[in-house]
């Protein structure tokens, strides 16, 4: 009886911690596509104004 509440004991830490390093990671994840996301908007609108400025010095 103690053994199988011990063995049932382990499992449960097992689960809690994959579930625990699992929710880290999405954490981690999402966090990084946001930063991601947010450097591509940053860098598409430099380019945008970069392109904007370049056609009025083109056009005299």
């Amino acid at each position: 009886m103690f053994e199988k509440d011990s063995e049932s004991m382990s499992l449960l830490v097992l689960v809690l911690g994959l579930s625990g390093i699992a929710t880290a990671v999405l954490v981690w994840y999402v966090r990084w596509r946001r930063e991601r996301r947010a450097e591509e908007a940053r860098l598409w609108q430099q380019h945008r104004e970069w392109q904007s400025t370049r056609q009025q010095h083109e056009q005299p």
